[in-house]
């Protein structure tokens, strides 16, 4: 259980990494930070850190005073939890949603652009496997107007590409959101690094044809499943959470 625990830690590590800007192309540069957490997910014979457990008896130096100050003053609306000396010494619920709903201890959340960071983690799966090659053009698996073969998986994963999306769609996307990307997505110059979703969008439909399975299936079965994250998964409706 030490092990598997440890391997949950290694996913909000790379979350972490990721969320520090910029550092989606880590997670595939060997001398990087990420691409070794990147190996403590998916190497089983390797020892991490265990995950922080819920200790009651544990002492914080916790403002919590100051820090609902804090929080009300960002307008925060979420979970705070807080470790101390790898155990969970304090988690409180803040605030309400639009809809408002009070929010609790167990209220889930939609993960939103940190989907990137298992979507990375597939990519460089498959990149292990031997199974999907980041040099490889993306014009094996769409085709791009005025996308030449300098526009490849691995620039996707690094977001540059030069894909970009100027546009809304009129109404929620479902079973056509890859469609919809490719037709609305433009080109311009390749190699600047610039957040655009639709790079991602792209990877989850490459993801689904390396793999030969759903990128929904594949998430589930290689990152959630053996990390036994049991709260995750994937919604059919932006106005659903399930």
């Amino acid at each position: 259980m030490r092990h598997k625990a440890g391997r949950i830690v290694a996913v909000l590590l790379v979350l972490l990494i990721i969320v520090g800007g910029g550092a989606v192309a880590a997670i595939y540069q060997k001398n990087s930070l990420a691409h070794v957490y990147f190996h403590k997910l998916t190497d089983k014979t390797e020892k991490t850190t265990p995950v922080a457990t819920t200790d009651k008896t544990a002492s914080s130096t916790i403002d919590e005073t100051k820090l609902k100050a804090q929080l009300k003053q960002l307008q925060f609306v979420g979970n705070v939890a807080v470790i101390q000396d790898g155990k969970l010494v304090y988690q409180q619920p803040y605030g309400q949603d639009p809809q408002k709903n009070t929010k609790t201890a167990t209220t889930k959340y939609q993960i939103g652009a940190l989907q990137n960071t298992l979507t990375a983690a597939a990519v460089m799966q498959l990149v292990k496997d031997g199974k999907l090659d980041l040099t490889t053009p993306v014009s094996k698996y769409y085709l791009l107007d005025n996308a030449d073969a300098s526009v490849t998986v691995g620039s996707l994963l690094e977001m540059t590409s030069g894909l970009t999306l100027y546009v809304l769609p009129a109404s929620e996307l479902n079973k056509d959101v890859i469609a919809w990307n490719l037709a609305n997505a433009t080109v311009t110059t390749t190699g600047q690094y610039n957040f655009q979703t639709v790079n991602y969008a792209l990877l989850s439909g490459i993801i689904a044809q390396a793999s030969g399975v759903s990128y929904q299936k594949f998430i589930k079965d290689t990152l959630l499943q053996p990390a036994e994250v049991k709260h995750t998964g994937f919604v059919t409706s932006a106005a659903v959470l399930i």
